[in-house]
């Protein structure tokens, strides 16, 4: 590139130099975006550093502040296949007084241009992620204060519960108050998600009310997709602004797609290492934590969808399978479509696919470390995993790495086969040498299989190994890399 750029700039004449650099600055930018270096508009801030616009040097495009993000040596080569990855050495003290020496591994965020994060979202103007980052900010900022004030430790951990527990809260559906598993489990959302923290909701109602435009609770309530779940117990206001709007955030990876951000929330608040967990939770977790990550995330979207197909006893001859060829697809849509166009029944939706994808990648990646801030995290990942179309590295590939990672099944023959295991084991069958066969794996009667026969009965066998057949299909055919 340095070369083309200099043989080019040689044959111009001296009149037409600038011209030249203009023309060559702009193949540069072209080329970045087609190989998927360019893939959001959002640029990463460090919002403890100032609130005020940076005006000076420092970082990349437009001279904004970088933010290092570290994350686990472990996943070090994982992480390499779609960022660079930056690692030194370095002493740290251990509680004993003893000194060791570590690698730190990190990301630097400063990747593009055209953000607007210090600019409050305008009314009707949710759905982008500078908005989104902007308004996490916000709420960070307020629990670091709430921390302060009431003489509370504060950390990253802290800060990122509070902020991701006030948000998944919001849905009354991620919550005891209005959940498919309270029927079984009265708990369960607080046992693995954690305790909302009602005195913190009341701190941010406070702060809000000196806000000149859209609250938190504005923005975020604008994002509920069904506003009777609307948890008005917990979040009161004067206004009903932003019920009703049904906003969605537009994929930062420019698949065309928009993710449920709540459901991201809600995934995310369940699949953090570091969630403050009720009593009930050491019952719960024990031995068992990554399928309990796994199931408030993709898993228990992927047990009621074979539950819902398997309700509506939908005939097995159309029921089509997955092609690479499709690219994109919203569950609901493939089988709705081929088998109930004029009834449509399920909820696995496109929007909730890749809020559970994102949440998984972004917690066990980025948010697991205890040494980022929950926006840096988000920011971090959708500016620098490659678009949906990337060869490799990108969210997918990702996706399959975060789940294989840590997991209570064997994992010995690679992260293809490993997740395969995962995924239908997790549906209680038994997958080998392309015959699929029931086993149980997950007894019935915990709440690891609850979801499966949460419509009053197990799915028959034909409607588990499909859903898990569809599943592994789409994720291998999206990850490029098989």
């Amino acid at each position: 590139m340095k070369k083309q750029v200099t043989n080019a700039k040689r044959k111009c004449s001296r009149n037409s130099k600038i011209i030249c650099i203009f023309a060559a600055i702009l193949f540069f930018v072209c080329a970045a975006m087609s190989a998927g270096y360019i893939v959001a508009d959002a640029k990463v801030i460090d919002p403890w550093i100032t609130q005020e616009p940076w005006t000076g040097g420092g970082g990349g495009g437009g001279g904004m502040p970088s933010v290092t993000v570290k994350f686990s040596s472990e996943h070090k080569n994982e992480v390499s296949h779609f960022s660079t990855v930056h690692s030194e050495m370095k002493s740290v003290t251990n509680s004993d007084g003893s000194t060791i020496t570590v690698e730190v591994t990190s990301v630097n965020t400063d990747k593009y241009v055209h953000t607007q994060v210090y600019q409050r979202p305008e009314v009707g103007s949710a759905g982008s992620i500078d908005n989104v980052l902007y308004m996490i900010r916000e709420l960070e900022s307020y629990a670091r204060d709430y921390l302060t004030f009431y003489q509370q430790p504060v950390s990253y951990n802290k800060i990122n519960n509070l902020v991701l527990s006030y948000i998944r809260c919001i849905d009354a559906s991620y919550t005891n108050m209005y959940s498919s598993w309270t029927d079984y489990l009265v708990n369960a959302w607080d046992a693995i998600c954690g305790v909302n923290d009602r005195s913190f909701v009341g701190y941010v109602a406070g702060r809000d009310a000196s806000v000149s435009g859209i609250t938190c609770l504005q923005f975020f309530r604008s994002f509920i997709q069904d506003t009777s779940r609307y948890n008005s117990q917990d979040y009161s206001d004067v206004t009903s602004y932003g019920l009703g709007l049904k906003n969605t955030l537009a994929d930062p990876l420019l698949s065309g797609q928009s993710i449920d951000l709540l459901h991201m929330f809600a995934a995310l608040d369940g699949i953090f290492e570091y969630t403050e967990y009720s009593p009930l939770a050491a019952q719960l977790m024990q031995e068992k934590h990554n399928h309990q990550r796994d199931l408030i995330s993709w898993l228990g979207d992927l047990q009621t969808f074979a539950s819902e197909i398997n309700r509506e006893s939908i005939a097995q001859e159309k029921i089509i399978n997955y092609s690479a060829l499709l690219g994109h697809i919203d569950f609901n849509d493939f089988v709705n479509n081929n088998a109930r166009p004029e009834n449509p029944i399920l909820s696995f939706s496109a929007g909730d696919m890749l809020a559970d994808i994102d949440a998984m990648n972004i917690a066990k990646i980025f948010l697991d470390s205890g040494d980022n801030f929950l926006s840096d995290c988000i920011a971090a990942y959708y500016n620098e995993v490659n678009v949906d179309s990337s060869v490799e590295g990108n969210r997918y590939y990702t996706f399959l790495y975060t789940v294989t990672v840590e997991s209570e099944r064997s994992k010995n023959d690679g992260i293809l086969e490993n997740f395969r295991r995962e995924v239908f084991n997790s549906m209680n069958l038994d997958y080998n040498n392309e015959t699929c066969a029931d086993h149980t794996y997950y007894t019935l009667n915990g709440i690891d299989a609850h979801l499966l026969h949460s419509y009053g009965s197990y799915p028959d066998f034909i409607y588990r190994s499909y859903a898990a057949r569809l599943f592994y299909d789409y994720i291998i055919a999206m990850s490029h890399r098989f």
